[in-house]
């Protein structure tokens, strides 16, 4: 985990707990929370409430991810306004975990640079209190 002013980078290995398909390919919406995640750790380290999600201003998916990946995810403050931001957060593959779709089992890849396969932007909010 890194974090530094308008930035936070979580670094995690994907398991099975992250998926429900036989194939072992990781599902998008598994990617999206931890996109989230480091959203919030980007809130949580300037001692700000996290707040809730409000909406994906879109998202892309680029290349599959599979149990065992190694990924970095890294969420970048891009605006604030009074109660709400904007974030820009992506997910980028650092090791390749071997699996059935490979041709050489057991073969691990290193991607030196990580290879990125998603990318969004998200708005999050405080709510309103009423007193």
């Amino acid at each position: 985990m890194r974090i530094s002013g308008d930035e936070a980078t979580l670094r995690l290995r994907l398991r099975s707990g992250d998926t429900h398909y036989p194939s072992s390919v990781i599902p998008a919406g598994s990617l999206m929370a931890y996109m989230g995640d480091a959203g919030t750790l980007l809130r949580a380290q300037n001692e700000q409430d996290p707040g809730f999600l409000v909406r994906w201003e879109g998202a892309d998916f680029i290349v599959a991810c599979f149990i065992g990946d190694f990924v970095e995810v890294r969420a970048q403050l891009v605006s604030t306004g009074n109660r709400s931001w904007r974030v820009l957060s992506t997910v980028h593959k650092l090791v390749g975990a071997a699996n059935e779709i490979d041709e050489k089992a057991g073969v691990k890849t290193v991607f030196d640079p990580p290879l990125l396969v998603a990318s969004g932007t998200y708005v999050g909010a405080v709510p309103r209190y009423r007193g």
